[in-house]
């Protein structure tokens, strides 16, 4: 990770996610992450691990503490927001942090394939991913994370599909990041369709 952040920012780029589901409870990932903040850089997220929390990181949490739950906002609400606040909390002693937004599951599939009582419906489907970026804003509140503070949602897969529906409310202040259908490299039709406000900023997420 020394040598990717120097040749980060001899390259003059000052953005990076330094791995997917990383811990920052876990020592020696957090130290991937400690290196990155150490050269000045931004910090990000990757989309299956909105406020830093993957599935390995909700199991391990519990593990600890002795429960094994469903990794699931629609059965799990509660347990799913603990998570999240404990690892936003921990994030926010590090600056230039963009946090993800958004509600994603194991194996970087939606949530509800782990949990079959999750509503069927992309109206319901819809109305969860959105009460789950509401909550995720209400805990960075919380925490007292660092202002001016920088929000991402990444409207990978099913989320294209939902936004192009109409059935997402994202958060004022957050960045809108349409995505390709990879392995296509195609923009999804909510890249057209979707009416730009000036309550949100945009940017792409693209596959190469």
């Amino acid at each position: 990770m020394q040598a990717i952040a120097e040749s980060l920012v001899r390259s003059r780029c000052n953005l990076i996610i330094p791995a997917s589901f990383i811990d920052l409870f876990n020592p020696p990932e957090e130290a991937l992450v400690q290196e990155c903040a150490r050269r000045g850089v931004f910090i990000s997220q990757h989309h299956v691990e909105p406020l830093g929390v993957s599935a390995f990181s909700f199991f391990n949490y519990w593990k600890k503490r002795g429960r094994e739950l469903k990794y699931s906002y629609y059965s799990h609400p509660r347990e799913v927001e603990e998570v999240w606040r404990a690892y936003a909390k921990k994030w926010s002693a590090y600056p230039n942090v963009i946090w993800q937004l958004g509600l994603r599951g194991i194996a970087d599939r939606p949530m509800w394939m782990a949990d079959p009582a999750t509503p069927q419906s992309d109206a319901d489907r819809g109305a969860l991913i959105s009460a789950a970026m509401a909550a995720q804003v209400k805990i960075l509140d919380e925490v007292g994370a660092p202002t001016p503070r920088y929000q991402t949602t990444t409207l990978w897969a099913e989320g294209s599909q939902l936004n192009e529906q109409k059935l997402l409310t994202i958060p004022n202040d957050t960045i809108v990041v349409f995505s390709d259908n990879s392995p296509g490299w195609k923009w999804q039709r909510d890249f057209y369709t979707t009416p730009r406000r000036p309550e949100h900023a945009y940017g792409v997420y693209y596959h190469h």
